[in-house]
C-alpha cells in the first residue's frame, strides 16, 4: 500500500507540472495575440485617419472650385438684403475662406499618396514618405524646390507596408519619395529642380517604377526590382544605388563627396557617360553579377578605390581618367575588367588582381604611383599597347598569375618594370624598356619569355633572375644597360 501510494503521488505530481506548464503556454499565446490585434487595430485606425483626411482634402478642393466664385457673388447680394440674410451671410463667408483654405498656393505640404497625374511647381514640402502609385504619373516642372519636413515616426512606413514592400534602406527619420509610377524631373539650365532639407532623403523606384530628370539636384537615388532611371546633368551627393533588375542610364551627371558614387548589385546595369565622382569613398562598386560601362569622365581623389569588383561583375571603361586614388580599380572574385585608352595617373595602386578575376588593358596609360599593375591568386591580364611611365613597379605578377604583354612602353620606373615571382608566368612581345632606375625585369622563382623586345638605357640590369626563375629570351636587343642579364647560378632554362 506504501508503494501504490508514492507512485499515486508521483503522478499527480506530473500530472500539476503538465497543466501548469499548458496554462502558462496559453496564457503566452493569449498576451502576444492580444498584443498583435491591438497592434494591427491601431494600424488599420492609423491608415484609415490618413485615408479620410486625404478624401476630404481632395473633397474639400472640389467643392472650393465649384463654390468659391459663386460664394463671393452671392455673399454680395446677401450683404444687400439686410439682417434677415445674416445667417446665410455667415455660411458663404465660410465657405470662401474654405475656398481659399483649398486653393493650392506657391507651397504646398503634402504628406500622402498622389492623384493619377499631378504637377508640380514653386515651393513643395514634403512631410513623411510621399509615395507615387503604379500608374500614376508625377512631373515636377523647371526651378521648382522641393523640401522635406522632419516627419513624425507614425508619418514614415506606412505606404510602404501597404504597398506590400518594406524598404531596408530607410535611413532614421528622413523622408523619401517613393515611386511606383512614372517621375519627370524637367529642369532646364538655369532653372534646375532641387530636393533639399536636412529631412530629405532621396528617391527610392520600386516595382516598375520609372525616372526621367534633367538639371536636378536629387540627393541620393536608389533603384530596385525592375525599375529604370535615365538622368543627364544631373548632381547627386549621396550617390546613385541599384539592384535586382534595375537599370541606370548617367550622362554628365556629378558625384561629390558621396561615399559610394555608384553601386549597383545582383542583376543590376548601369550605363555612364561623361560623368564625374570627385572626393568619394568608392567610386564605382560592383557586386552579384552587375555590369557596368563608363564611357569619358573622370573618377579622381577617392578615398578607397576607383572602382571595386567583386563575385562575377563585369566593368568596362573607355577614355576615362582615374587620378589621386588609393587603388584605382580592384578586383577579387570571377570579375572581369576591360580598359581601353584610359589616362591612370598618380593612384597608389592602379589596377590589383585578385582570386581569378582577369583584365585586359588595351592602349592604356599608367603614370606614377607605387603600381601599375599587380595580379595575385592566379588571375589573368593582357595589356595591349600603352604607357607605363615612372611608377615604382610598372607591371608585377605573384602566386601562380599570368600577365601577357603584347607591345607596350616602360619608362622611368624607380625598382622595376616587370617584376614576377612565386610561381607567377609572364610573356612580352615586342615591348619596350627603357630608362628604368634599377632592374628593368626581375624574377624570383617565375617564368618570363621575352621576344622581340628592347631593353636599352636601363641603369643596373636588364635582366635579373635567381637560379628557382625559367628565363626564355629570343630575338631582343640590349643596348646601353648596366648588366644586360645577371643570373643567380644558372636558370633551368634559357
Amino acid at each position: 500500500f506504501a508503494h501504490r501510494g508514492r507512485q499515486f503521488a508521483g503522478w499527480c505530481r506530473l500530472i500539476s507540472d503538465e497543466a501548469r506548464r499548458k496554462s502558462a503556454a496559453w496564457a503566452h499565446w493569449a498576451k502576444h495575440r492580444a498584443l498583435w490585434a491591438a497592434d494591427t487595430f491601431k494600424r488599420q485606425c492609423v491608415a484609415t485617419e490618413r485615408a479620410a483626411a486625404a478624401g476630404a482634402e481632395e473633397f474639400l478642393e472640389k467643392t472650393a472650385r465649384r463654390v468659391g466664385p459663386a460664394a463671393g457673388r452671392a455673399s454680395q447680394a446677401a450683404a444687400a438684403l439686410g439682417p434677415a440674410a445674416w445667417p446665410a451671410c455667415r455660411l458663404l463667408a465660410a465657405l470662401s475662406r474654405a475656398a481659399d483654405a483649398a486653393s493650392f498656393p506657391v507651397e504646398r505640404r503634402l504628406r500622402r499618396l498622389l492623384a493619377p497625374r499631378v504637377c508640380w511647381a514653386g515651393e513643395v514640402t514634403l512631410i513623411g514618405d510621399v509615395i507615387v502609385p503604379r500608374g500614376c504619373t508625377l512631373s515636377v516642372e523647371p526651378g521648382t524646390i522641393v523640401r522635406a519636413a522632419r516627419p513624425a515616426a507614425e508619418e514614415l512606413g506606412i505606404e510602404r507596408q501597404a504597398f506590400g514592400r518594406r524598404l531596408l534602406a530607410t535611413a532614421g527619420r528622413q523622408a523619401r519619395l517613393v515611386v511606383f509610377g512614372t517621375l519627370e524631373l524637367r529642369g532646364r539650365s538655369g532653372r534646375e529642380i532641387s530636393f533639399e532639407g536636412p529631412a530629405w532623403g532621396g528617391i527610392v523606384l520600386l516595382g516598375r517604377g520609372r525616372l526621367r530628370a534633367a538639371r536636378t539636384r536629387l540627393g541620393s537615388l536608389l533603384a530596385l526590382d525592375s525599375s529604370r532611371a535615365t538622368l543627364a546633368r544631373c548632381e547627386l551627393p549621396g550617390g546613385a544605388a541599384a539592384g535586382g533588375d534595375a537599370r541606370l542610364s548617367l550622362r554628365g551627371c556629378l558625384f561629390r563627396g558621396a561615399v559610394r558614387a555608384i553601386s549597383a548589385h545582383d542583376d543590376a546595369i548601369v550605363r555612364a557617360c561623361d560623368c564625374a565622382a570627385q572626393g568619394c569613398g568608392w567610386g564605382l562598386v560592383l557586386e552579384g553579377s552587375a555590369r557596368a560601362s563608363w564611357r569619358g569622365g573622370a573618377c579622381e581623389a577617392s578615398t578607397e578605390a576607383g572602382a571595386a569588383l567583386s563575385g562575377r561583375a563585369q566593368l568596362a571603361v573607355t577614355a576615362a581618367r582615374w587620378g589621386a586614388q588609393t587603388r584605382g580599380f580592384f578586383m577579387q572574385g570571377l570579375s572581369r575588367l576591360v580598359l581601353s585608352r584610359c589616362l591612370l595617373r598618380q593612384n597608389g595602386l592602379g589596377v590589383e588582381l585578385q582570386g581569378r578575376s582577369r583584365a585586359a588593358l588595351d592602349q592604356c596609360e599608367i603614370v606614377g604611383g607605387e603600381h601599375g599593375l599587380w595580379l595575385q591568386n592566379q588571375s589573368r591580364a593582357r595589356c595591349r599597347g600603352g604607357v607605363w611611365d615612372g611608377a615604382g613597379i610598372g607591371a608585377r605578377a605573384s602566386h601562380e598569375t599570368l600577365l601577357e604583354l603584347v607591345g607596350g612602353r616602360f619608362r622611368a620606373c624607380r625598382k622595376a618594370a616587370l617584376y614576377v615571382e612565386d610561381n607567377g608566368a609572364a610573356r612580352a612581345r615586342g615591348a619596350e624598356f627603357s630608362g628604368n632606375e634599377n632592374a628593368a625585369l626581375c624574377l624570383n622563382a617565375a617564368w618570363l619569355r621575352l621576344s622581340l623586345c628592347a631593353l636599352d638605357s636601363n641603369r643596373d640590369t636588364a635582366v635579373w633572375g635567381d637560379y628557382r626563375s625559367c628565363l626564355d629570351v629570343r630575338h631582343n636587343a640590349f643596348t646601353g644597360n648596366g648588366k644586360d642579364v645577371y643570373r643567380e647560378y644558372r636558370p633551368i632554362y634559357e
